[in-house]
């Protein structure tokens, strides 16, 4: 897709609690719908994605189902980070208040994907390169951001913020994407409720609960 003169791309990325990528599919059309990407990686063994082991499961945003593995939050409730930090309105109820603590784990991610160390000024030039560049330059980027994440010797002031505040806030990360919640009010790009496993639904109101 080529949007203000040159081609976009979606990439479905994913991260663990060390701050470190484990999996990258990138090169994906920018129109493509994020639950459309995951059903094509999740389901074709080409892609080589990584399952989670029994009992575990990605924390994913309101773009994907609630499925065995993957825990979206309750779509239909305040999610994005702006909304609880400006105060419009106050924690409603428990389902709002786990879509909080959500959020803040999805933003650690989404942060990482845009504003990773070495990503960050190459995002801005890779833009005018051909699809193919551009691919090649994100994931040497993640790449890169690993390797530098994993060097405990020498301590990089990326991520000490992240690691030390219990509610870090990116302040540049965008809290939503209106493109991306228009979709997702459209049954035919959205998730379906018939796509939420029930014991996926079971084992998010149990943590709600708690």
């Amino acid at each position: 897709m080529r949007e203000r003169g040159y081609p976009t791309q979606n990439i479905l990325v994913a991260c663990d609690f060390d701050l470190i990528f484990v999996y990258a599919s990138a090169g994906w059309e920018g129109s493509f719908h994020d639950n459309t990407i995951f059903k094509r990686v999740e389901c074709n063994p080409r892609y080589q994605f990584p399952q989670p082991k029994e009992g575990k499961f990605y924390f994913v945003d309101a773009g994907y189902p609630n499925k065995p593995g993957f825990l979206a939050p309750y779509k239909g409730y305040k999610y994005h980070q702006a909304d609880f930090r400006q105060g419009r309105r106050i924690i409603g109820d428990d389902k709002e208040l786990f879509n909080r603590a959500h959020s803040l784990c999805v933003a650690v991610s989404s942060g990482l994907s845009g504003f990773s160390r070495i990503g960050s000024p190459l995002l801005h030039v890779c833009l005018w390169y051909s699809l193919k560049t551009q691919v090649q330059i994100v994931l040497s980027a993640m790449a890169f951001h690993n390797f530098i994440r994993r060097d405990r010797d020498q301590e990089d002031d990326l991520f000490p913020p992240v690691e030390r505040q219990r509610e870090y806030v990116f302040q540049d990360l965008p809290d939503s994407d209106p493109t991306r919640e228009d979709r997702e009010d459209m049954p035919q790009y959205g998730v379906l409720d018939d796509e939420n496993d029930p014991y996926m639904n079971s084992v998010r109101n149990n943590i709600r609960e708690q």
